[in-house]
């Protein structure tokens, strides 16, 4: 299924008051860390000393810095630091990457000599005084079209164009985009990055992609090659963009450990599902025929109820509509109103409309879905052969009428309070300013064989 998903496209500049460039050797020429302060720092460092680059990927590939520094295979020191992460992990991390590296010979022996120094950012000087201030940042509102997944996931349909913000330039100024889908926010976890985040089979190191802010944040400049001369197009990234349901974040924030869906959340999944989304069900929660389904419930019958309109058979209670429409309960709907109500239910799949019939080999009666139904049928107790005759209906010499049985899985929340729970998610939807937050059945974590 296709929407047109409204979203809002944030983007952030870090501009230098005091343009001028120091170069200095000594400074960073590469920050790790996929934290927004790294981020900064990289920009920050680059607007003043020169180039400089952005490794957020926990395990780049050493192409990534040989794209950059060319010379890093033998000779020229390069500068390193983080403001997330400790000296000693960033030296881990670049240990790691240095050792995979392409080798370099001269006169036949390697050139082994580490090419990189870890520093502290605290170390970093900066010669003479500079003004760095959070500039300016856009709402650009656009509507784009998107593909709901059947987890619930959703995919940006084409990739986001290259655009510029007004007055900035492309070759000079970087910045950070974001981009908020109103009904499908992203809690910032730290699983949420990369691959998570990217839909489809999209380019991995066109730029670095996380969480942020309730939507998904990008570079604006493409990390990977870009020949000179490129197109506005090249030059700026245009990720395909994927946000995960509710229940994909969890289960990429419990790993290793496996999350599964609770019994409740298995049946409010299935209600789900009948209904359409979640928020129909806490809309069917928050209205009268949720007390109106409440006569479906063993002992819930209520005195108005013919008689001869309901029965309690061993698995569950069937009902007519002359009992649906004798119950003073929901007398927010007349009857006309009911009817219609019931015909909507029997098409999502609430109910079920069909016969309750018995057997003459055993006294069971049950009940018979509408497509079940034939001149010949078996018992389902004892698989008998039957013919539909009047001895096997519960009227007299009258002929039977339409009985309504509701979905065992809806009959199993109702009789579990679900209302209160889909009373509370309702109101938090009610409640929400902008972007709306979003919700997942009761959901359990299995660890060691354990939930």
């Amino acid at each position: 299924m296709s929407k047109a998903g409204s979203s809002l496209l944030r983007t952030t500049l870090i501009r230098a008051v005091d343009n001028a460039r120091h170069q200095d050797p000594q400074l960073a020429r590469l920050v790790v860390g996929d934290r927004p302060e790294d981020f900064a720092l990289a920009q920050l460092a680059g607007l003043v000393h020169g180039p400089c680059m952005w490794l957020p990927w926990p395990d780049p590939s050493p192409l990534t810095v040989m794209g950059r520094f060319p010379r890093w295979t033998g000779a020229g020191m390069v500068r390193v630091t983080s403001a997330s992460l400790p000296l000693e992990d960033v030296e881990a991390r670049m240990r790691k990457m240095w050792d995979r590296r392409l080798r370099a010979f001269v006169d036949g022996k390697e050139m082994d000599d580490k090419a990189f120094a870890c520093v502290s950012v605290n170390e970093l000087c900066t010669r003479g005084n500079s003004l760095y201030v959070h500039e300016q940042a856009w709402d650009l509102p656009r509507s784009l079209p998107a593909t709901v997944l059947p987890d619930g996931s959703l995919e940006a349909a084409l990739g986001l164009p290259a655009e510029v913000p007004p007055g900035l330039d492309a070759t000079r100024d970087k910045w950070q985009v974001l981009l908020v889908a109103s009904d499908h926010p992203l809690p910032p976890h730290r699983a949420l990055t990369g691959d998570a985040l990217y839909a489809g089979q999209s380019n991995l190191w066109s730029t670095f992609v996380r969480a942020a802010d309730g939507g998904i944040t990008y570079s604006s400049h493409r990390f990977d090659f870009v020949p000179q001369g490129a197109s506005l197009a090249g030059t700026l990234a245009a990720p395909r963009l994927r946000w995960p349901s509710l229940p994909g974040v969890l289960a990429m924030a419990a790993k290793p450990h496996t999350v599964q869906a609770s019994a409740a959340g298995k049946r409010a999944a299935v209600a789900e599902r009948l209904l359409g989304s979640r928020a129909a069900l806490e809309e069917l929660a928050d209205g009268p025929g949720w007390n109106l389904l409440k006569t479906f419930l063993p002992g819930q019958q209520h005195p108005g109820q013919p008689e001869s309109a309901w029965w309690a058979l061993k698995t569950s209670v069937v009902m007519t509509f002359r009992a649906l429409a004798a119950t003073p309960i929901a007398p927010e709907w007349d009857t006309p109103q009911r009817r219609a109500q019931v015909d909507e239910w029997t098409r999502q799949g609430i109910l079920r409309r069909g016969l309750a019939l018995g057997c003459q080999e055993c006294p069971a009666f049950e009940f018979y879905p509408l497509e079940e139904i034939a001149q010949h049928y078996r018992c389902r107790r004892c698989g008998a052969g039957n013919d539909l005759v009047q001895a096997r209906w519960k009227t007299d010499t009258c002929e039977p009428e339409w009985s309504y049985e509701l979905h065992p899985a809806v009959v199993e929340l109702i009789d579990n309070n679900a209302d209160v729970p889909l009373l509370a998610t309702r109101y938090l939807r009610q409640q929400a300013r902008g972007t709306r937050p979003l919700v997942a059945a009761e959901f359990e974590i299995l660890r060691d064989g354990g939930s």
